[in-house]
């Protein structure tokens, strides 16, 4: 009997069903929960342009590296944010799609999609008449580390993948200006 109990342990444990292995696959799924729950704070934060409430979810030291390769402090991604949030109507969903994950403790760093179908008000007349609202889904791949501290997921760096897709009608809505017309 004890054989076949010592045996089983150590299938179970080589295949991960049991022991660390599996334990940790529980965490990273946890975590993502967690982010994800974490992550549709900042569609509430947008939807009542509360930029402090936006702001309590990045560390104040975070930096995020957006596709041109530059870098943004805390305050200049509030800053850009603002205007963001400006020209954000109706949000219908705001999410992360995973595609990876690793756990470190307290922090989590992941390769993910981030997807937010909502209508764009267009504030300066980059895309046609200033103003028009358009019904559009935003894409962005990136690398996100977040930290746990204390009750929340708190995102310390943010490093873009290659540039957004921004489509309307399923197709890529581009500005004005780079269709050779002006704005």
């Amino acid at each position: 009997m004890v054989c076949r109990l010592a045996l089983l342990w150590g299938v179970a444990t080589a295949f991960g069903l049991i022991g660390p292995a599996a334990v940790a696959q529980k965490d990273v799924k946890t975590c993502q929960a967690e982010i994800q729950a974490s992550y549709s704070k900042i569609a509430v934060a947008y939807r009542h342009h509360d930029l402090k409430a936006y702001g309590e979810l990045m560390t104040p030291e975070v930096k995020i590296i957006g596709p041109d390769g530059k870098s943004r402090d805390f305050k200049a991604s509030l800053a850009l944010t603002r205007a963001d949030m400006a020209a954000t109507g109706k949000i219908r969903s705001a999410k992360l799609v995973f595609h990876g994950s690793t756990v470190h403790g307290n922090e989590v760093t992941s390769d993910v999609t981030e997807v937010w179908d909502c209508d764009t008000i267009d504030t300066k007349g980059e895309y046609g008449p200033k103003g028009k609202v358009y019904p559009t889904i935003w894409c962005q791949r990136g690398i996100h580390t977040h930290v746990r501290t204390g009750h929340d997921w708190l995102l310390q760096r943010l490093v873009s993948k290659g540039n957004p897709t921004f489509t309307f009608g399923g197709k890529p809505l581009i500005p004005l200006s780079k269709n050779g017309k002006k704005p």
